[in-house]
C-alpha cells in the first residue's frame, strides 16, 4: 500500500476541534492488488480500512481516500 499525505483544506462543515476551520490533514491509500479486480480490490480496501488500528487512532482527525489499483 502506497499513502501520499497532503494538506488541503477542509470539507464544508469541518474544522478543528476549537471550531475554527484549519487545514486538516489529508491522506490518500493506494492499495495496488494485481490479479483482483477492481470490485474486489475496492471491497478489499475499503474493509481492511474499517478494522486497521492506525485506521480506527486516526479516523477523526485524518481524512482519508482510498484507491485501489489492479495493474
Amino acid at each position: 500500500m502506497v499513502s501520499s499525505p497532503t494538506c488541503r483544506p477542509p470539507a464544508p462543515g469541518r474544522g478543528s476541534l476549537d471550531g475554527v476551520l484549519d487545514e486538516l490533514l489529508a491522506v490518500t491509500l493506494t492499495a495496488r492488488l494485481p490479479g483482483l479486480d477492481r470490485s474486489t480490490a475496492e471491497q478489499l480496501v475499503k474493509a481492511t480500512h474499517e478494522v486497521c488500528p492506525n485506521s480506527n487512532a486516526t479516523r477523526v482527525n485524518i481524512e482519508v481516500s482510498l484507491k485501489a489499483t489492479v495493474r
